[in-house]
């Protein structure tokens, strides 16, 4: 049976005067490497030609990653904090995340020092219309064998279910705060940024790529392809094929 899409999440703050760019981090326990990844952001867009905010948000770090913000906050203007006050996961603070920007352009990174923001500054030339999203391609894939399958099923399937390529939906993207507005995915799993890609792509959305080096993570470990998290991606998968393909849901 077909059933009635979800109302809609709440719609997302608007845009500040004057802030392009929102460079959105989720972190949780990153206190090994926070104060550098944090830094090499504002270096790289303090002199970049356009308004910008960093904004982090701790997941309710157990170690003194909330500590350490605080004190770049005090030393860094662009710098904008949120905490959840126990731990939501990495789903939940994308959402708020990415709610609370308040750029019209939004810049999705991790806090773990596996990209460097200053790749963005080569994605823009690629978002030359509002209906773009420009995501960044791993050269170089640091995962075991396991992992690496993982993550070419993840990239494999939609286009194979939906014809839809995206490229590698884990990782940074470049995208206009207006989706957040026109797609709603409804996947609670690490699916969810691959069905915001489809779904984007089904509204008119033109997906760019481009190839960005990474490094290891410089701290902590990958969980990405835990059993459970894996089994709960594959059934948001096939639910949203069913409802978008077969029940032709929009």
């Amino acid at each position: 049976m077909c059933h009635k899409p979800e109302a809609s999440a709440a719609a997302p703050a608007p845009a500040a005067e004057g802030i392009w760019l929102s460079a959105l981090f989720p972190a949780y326990n990153e206190a090994a490497c926070i104060v550098q990844v944090i830094e090499e952001a504002d270096a790289a867009l303090r002199n970049a030609g356009f308004s910008y905010e960093i904004v982090v948000l701790d997941d309710a770090s157990t170690d003194r990653t909330w500590q350490l913000l605080q004190q770049l906050s005090e030393r860094m203007p662009a710098l904008r904090l949120l905490q959840h006050e126990v731990n939501r996961g990495i789903r939940v603070s994308l959402d708020d995340l990415f709610s609370s920007a308040r750029g019209t352009w939004l810049f999705h990174n991790g806090s773990d020092g596996q990209w460097k923001t200053a790749e963005v500054l080569r994605m823009m030339p690629l978002a030359n219309d509002p209906h773009t999203i420009v995501v960044g391609r791993r050269r170089h894939k640091h995962y075991g064998w396991w992992r690496s399958f993982v993550s070419t099923m993840y990239n494999w399937l939609p286009l194979f279910l939906f014809g839809v390529r995206v490229y590698d939906a884990g990782g940074i993207k470049l995208f206009p705060k207006q989706l957040l507005k026109e797609v709603s995915p409804r996947s609670r799993s690490v699916f969810r940024e691959g069905e915001r890609l489809i779904r984007a792509a089904r509204a008119g959305y033109r997906i760019a790529v481009i190839d960005v080096d990474s490094a290891p993570r410089l701290t902590g470990k990958a969980s990405g392809a835990r059993f459970a998290l894996v089994v709960g991606a594959v059934r948001d998968l096939v639910s949203c094929w069913w409802r978008m393909v077969v029940c032709r849901e929009r």
